[in-house]
């Protein structure tokens, strides 16, 4: 009987140990809504999704930026003439970017 409840709960709160052990920012909300739903298998479910889908932050799907600051382009697509940036941005993860009234000009 002990080793059935062991399982169970190892199951039932599969969702929110995937969030914790991917360290999300959401793991608490993870943790509520798998209590509050996951004893519906629509809820556990959509926990266990919201856990595997979440960010883990500082992570920008999509966009790798390489050391000088410009991201990274496939080498079919054409690249058009730009101005001169008034400040040198480097793009890291979840860093926010700068606002359109900072001049500070960075190396």
């Amino acid at each position: 009987m002990e080793l059935f409840l062991v399982v169970f709960l190892c199951l039932y709160l599969a969702p929110w140990c995937v969030a914790e052990g991917r360290e999300l920012p959401s793991k608490n909300w993870v943790l509520a809504a798998n209590l509050l739903l996951g004893w519906t298998l629509i809820g556990w479910v959509a926990t266990l999704a919201w856990a595997l889908r979440s960010e883990k932050p500082g992570s920008a799907p999509g966009l790798q930026v390489l050391p000088g600051g410009r991201p990274d382009r496939a080498e079919s697509e054409p690249s058009a003439p730009t101005a001169a940036p008034a400040a040198h941005l480097t793009l890291v993860g979840g860093d926010a970017l700068p606002r359109a009234g900072d001049a500070t000009r960075h190396g």
